[in-house]
């Protein structure tokens, strides 16, 4: 049997299914405006994050615009080229769901890193575990499959395709720098108290 891995038409298959044909269309629609709502949280969690990292004060509807204008433009951009054809729609939805784990895995540890701040190690470990997994996922993703669908292990395209060994270099950089800042950090403030 030939299965069809085509988003649409398997959530409009199953929606008509087990809903009839007016509640799946009710169903698809929820999802395209659930689309929309995400892109619209996306812009202006961006916007504010750009306004709060140059001080740019957002009371003044010019500033906002000044603000905005760049992302609206890359935007535009990633939805001209992702319209152009439906691979190329796949690979930017791939690296949105990514870039979405992503945003997981700093929350995640954001909230390790808070709940230690507050003296609670053993509840940091609700967080910290589920966070370091899938900082484990969205790495491996990125950094070792394949950026076609001819991969023996999976259908997903979109990753690096780096080999093992880069890989587990990649990681061990990361760590040593990470360690060294660390240290530099704790180094510096040899008179004062450590956040950590």
């Amino acid at each position: 049997a030939n299965i069809s891995l085509n988003g649409a038409a398997v959530l409009g298959n199953i929606t008509k299914h087990f809903l009839g044909q007016w509640m799946g269309g009710v169903t698809v629609f929820a999802i395209v405006v659930l689309a929309i709502t995400s892109g619209d949280t996306a812009l202006r969690s961006a916007r504010l994050s750009i306004a709060e990292m140059f001080n740019v004060k957002q009371t003044n509807i010019l500033k906002r615009i000044f603000t905005s204008f760049p992302l609206i433009i890359i935007v535009a951009g990633l939805l001209w080229w992702s319209n152009r054809d439906a691979k190329s729609f796949a690979k930017l939805w791939n690296y949105f769901a990514w870039g979405n784990q992503l945003l997981s895995v700093t929350t995640l540890m954001a909230a390790s890193v808070w709940m230690l701040r507050l003296g609670k190690g053993s509840k940091a470990l609700i967080t910290l575990i589920p966070g370091v997994f899938m900082c484990m996922v969205v790495s491996t993703f990125i950094f070792w499959a394949w950026p076609t669908k001819d991969q023996v292990w999976g259908i997903i395209p979109g990753g690096l395709s780096l080999p093992s060994a880069a890989c587990a270099a990649s990681v061990v950089t990361a760590l040593v720098v990470a360690f060294v800042i660390r240290r530099s950090k704790v180094d510096s403030m040899e008179g004062g108290k450590c956040a950590l």
